[in-house]
């Protein structure tokens, strides 16, 4: 989330679901963001994801707020 933070990106919400792996550790799994970011801040945000987290875009789900 701070990544987020530092380009602005607001995010109301996050939910994540996280899985037990082979090395004894929990890892997250899947993503839920609430969020009206533009589609090149959720790319941005997606990357980021994906090298930090291991989290890849088919397990990442982008909501609007209410």
């Amino acid at each position: 989330m701070d990544k987020a933070k530092e380009k602005h990106i607001d995010i109301t919400a996050a939910n994540v679901q996280l899985e037990w792996n082979m090395e004894g550790f929990w890892t997250p799994c899947k993503l839920e963001i609430v969020s009206d970011a533009s589609d090149d801040s959720k790319e941005y945000f997606i990357s980021i994801l994906l090298t930090e987290l291991g989290i890849g875009e088919d397990k990442i789900t982008w909501l609007r707020p209410e």
